[in-house]
């Protein structure tokens, strides 16, 4: 089975990624940084960027399988990495007839509000004899 592995490059994605050259299938890692993905028998790479629809549709052309392993840094500004990334990536399944798509996350799925994440993130102990951040 071809594979493309969305956000290869991340903890989550390197896994799956092993896992699926272990068990012999062909994967097409799909990431923004190459650089660190060493080569091996079955992997081949795309450099794409997830929330682009032609570039994702060109990178899974091919496939039999998509798996997005795609994850954004949680922090004050909003994440819009999994909605650009989802219209790109159903879209590109239905032009190319793939029918496995498997999504898996780690991330927050409903983050605080702006201001409480930086209350939180910002607030020190005054009890403590040199100042730090609680966290």
């Amino acid at each position: 089975m071809r594979i493309a592995v969305l956000g290869a490059n991340g903890p989550t994605g390197r896994r799956i990624t092993d896992q699926a050259l272990a068990a012999g299938h062909e994967v097409v890692a799909v990431t923004r940084r190459p650089g660190s993905l060493a080569a091996r028998p079955g992997l081949s790479v795309a450099v794409t960027d997830a929330t682009d629809p032609a570039a994702v549709d060109a990178a899974i052309g091919g496939t039999d399988a998509v798996l997005s392993a795609l994850g954004a840094r949680f922090g004050p500004e909003a994440v819009t990495t999994y909605s650009a990334s989802a219209t790109a990536i159903t879209g590109a399944t239905v032009r190319h007839g793939v029918g496995r798509l498997l999504v898996v996350s780690s991330s927050i799925a409903d983050p605080p509000p702006v201001t409480a994440w930086r209350h939180r993130t910002r607030r020190t102990r005054s009890s403590s004899r040199s100042p730090s951040t609680a966290y």
